[in-house]
């Protein structure tokens, strides 16, 4: 990661990863928890609806109450906004690796170079 905290309105932030590995295998029949699926899959519905409920209500927001949360805005939230105009992610040589024992098989992708970048046009 690079940046200048004295720069950060003007110069890109670099975040860069290089050389990564990832070894992806399946867990074993014995290791599987029905409850602990099934919970997994209520706390996702859960959470969905949570999400729509909240989405719901925050758009029943008036222009008023955006236009004052903008007056609010501090300098944490001004800083974000603008490394996040700013933001340069460079991902190179990544590796992905899936394998299992039975049948015993192994495939893998790699990623050459990715690049994200943000801009105003």
């Amino acid at each position: 990661m690079h940046f200048s905290l004295f720069n950060v309105g003007t110069q890109a932030v670099e975040i860069s990863v290089e050389s990564v590995n990832i070894v992806v295998s399946p867990k074993n029949k014995e290791d599987w928890d029905l409850y602990e699926t099934q919970e997994t899959e209520f706390d996702l519905r859960a959470l969905v609806i949570n999400q729509i409920t909240q989405q719901f209500f925050e758009s029943r927001t008036t222009a008023e109450h955006a236009h004052i949360q903008k007056k609010q805005d501090g300098f944490v939230t001004t800083l974000i906004k603008k490394i996040v105009d700013n933001l340069q992610i460079d991902i190179k040589d990544v590796h992905i690796r899936m394998e299992s024992s039975n049948p015993q098989f192994s495939m893998g992708v790699t990623l050459k170079q990715f690049k994200i970048e943000t801009t105003n046009e």
